[in-house]
């Protein structure tokens, strides 16, 4: 299917807490299927600054999770800039697609992509730089930022809608609330 090409797949995942029995029993599952027939498998801790360096180095993140929830591992394969490829499904796959990857509904449009990525270097190239581009566009900072700037709006507009029904000789505070300045002192309008 592709020739010369050697394909190593690494399986990244958090356990979501100390003791929780779903994810034990995945993890001894994985255990079980990676039996070293051909196959290495090791089992560690990855600390949490280091899994964006891990997701960048990969050629492609493939990501489809069975119940599909927004991950916060997909953040980051965005931010590292890493070549997606995942399930089209709820807000995983629309915030892949939004961010320039590939989001497949079915195993065999999987394939086909995937096969693509490996082929065409540059597809690789084009997606990953998307990616970054993606998670600045929507980092936490821009978000709050775009929070912050529209929350002056509605305060400058709802400042601007008040003063004309103001008695002569107040303005608003900080807040937005009518006060009121008599011989250089502010007290508030009740």
């Amino acid at each position: 299917m592709l020739p010369r090409r050697r394909i190593i797949a690494v399986h990244a995942g958090v356990l979501r807490e100390v003791d929780n029995s779903g994810d034990s029993k995945f993890a001894v599952g994985l255990r079980i299927r990676h039996n070293g027939a051909g196959q290495f498998f090791l089992e560690t801790y990855l600390p949490e600054d280091v899994l964006p360096i891990l997701l960048r180095a990969l050629d492609i993140y493939f990501y489809w999770p069975s119940d599909c929830t927004q991950s916060g591992i997909l953040a980051h394969a965005l931010g590292a800039g890493a070549t997606i490829a995942c399930r089209d499904m709820e807000g995983v796959g629309e915030t892949v697609k939004m961010a320039g990857g590939l989001a497949c509904v079915d195993f065999e449009q999987a394939i086909a992509s995937l096969k693509e990525l490996v082929l065409n270097p540059e597809l690789r190239n084009e997606i990953s730089e998307r990616a970054v581009r993606y998670a600045e566009e929507f980092s936490w900072r821009n978000q709050a930022l775009k929070h912050f700037k529209l929350a002056e709006r509605l305060c400058h507009s709802r400042i601007q809608r008040l003063l004309p029904t103001l008695p002569l000789g107040t303005h608003t505070d900080a807040t937005g609330e009518p006060a009121l300045t008599v011989s250089g002192k502010t007290s508030t309008i009740v």
